[in-house]
């Protein structure tokens, strides 16, 4: 009975491992699994090609599929061309590909999964087809070279992280199908000084926009808010303490218009209290020239009636003394 047991056990062994190595197979520098509709995923980059030829078939069967780390950590590639007929490009299909400048994502591409460009740090720019709907997790988390990125009308959702650490992103397009943004979206793109929120939008999460840094709650200076009023990007900005109003509106000029008036009103009444204080000085110096008069006729009276008293008691002391 153990030997019918141990002969069971080394048959399912052999099987499961006879089909591993059916799953992958190989064609030039890529490792590849057929999928159950009889398309092709690939598994694995072998190579070494600055500029790699992706396969849109592979044995007369069609590649559809980027699958999961397929060429993660490939420091030579430095630029890609997904071709046409590629529906997924899966988690972390390109993450650290240091070196990867730039990528062409097809019209056929629905789906960018999780990290997918992960800490593609030299990446500079990026086209999202209109075929794809979210923008998931980390997708281009890290990549500190990006410049511009174009986000299709038909997004409707940013995942959390999604562009954090985007350090060279100079402005942020948000579609106005957009219906949510998630946490720390944009954290970390600090050369983005404003952002237009759509008034469709939803739900914006914790630090979404305006910090300096995914890790920290330090904001980017005067980072401003576009958005219209008893709206999501209204309570947004007033929960975050930004500044904030419509795209017509430059919250920065009308402020200093506020301060100028200001500083306009307290010149005036500087003004005026100093035309007050010279005139009750000026009052002040008559009322006391007047008094100093005052005080000399006094003087002189009090003098001129001495002297008259004396020459009066002087006559009187004279007629006695005949």
């Amino acid at each position: 009975m153990k030997k019918f047991f141990l002969g069971i056990a080394i048959l399912v062994l052999t099987a499961s491992i006879c089909l591993v190595c059916a799953g992958a197979e190989a064609f030039g520098d890529y490792e590849y699994t057929v999928l159950d509709d009889g398309t092709v995923e690939i598994t694995k980059y072998t190579g070494s090609e600055a500029e790699p030829d992706i396969p849109s078939e592979i044995d007369g069967k069609k590649v559809t599929s980027l699958g999961k780390n397929s060429f993660e950590n490939c420091k030579t590639i430095t630029s890609v061309v997904i071709p046409d007929g590629i529906k997924t490009i899966g988690n972390a299909a390109f993450m650290n590909c240091q070196s990867l400048t730039s990528v062409t994502i097809p019209g056929s591409v629905s789906e960018i999964d999780k990290a997918a460009f992960f800490t593609c740090t030299a990446l500079a720019s990026v086209n999202i087809p209109d075929s794809v709907t979210k923008i998931d997790y980390q997708v281009f988390y890290g990549c500190a070279a990006l410049k511009t990125i174009d986000i299709p009308d038909t997004v409707t959702s940013i995942s959390d992280r999604a562009f954090a650490g985007c350090g060279a992103l100079t402005s942020i397009d948000l579609p106005d199908g957009i219906r949510h943004v998630g946490e720390r979206a944009f954290s970390g793109c600090y050369s983005v000084t404003s952002v237009s929120i759509p008034d469709g939008i939803k739900t914006i999460s914790k630090g979404a926009f305006g910090y300096q840094n995914d890790f920290s709650e330090e904001k980017i200076p005067d980072f401003k808010i576009i958005c219209s009023k008893d709206t999501a990007g209204e309570k947004y900005a007033i929960e975050n303490g930004f500044i904030y109003g419509t795209e017509n509106e430059d919250a920065g000029t009308e402020n200093s218009d506020v301060a100028s008036d200001v500083v306009s009103s307290d010149t005036v009444a500087s003004d005026n209290v100093s035309d007050t204080d010279t005139t009750a000085s000026s009052q002040q110096g008559n009322v006391d020239k007047e008094s100093g008069d005052n005080t000399v006729l006094v003087i002189v009276i009090i003098a001129a009636a001495v002297i008259i008293a004396g020459v009066v008691i002087a006559v009187v002391v004279t007629k006695k003394k005949k």
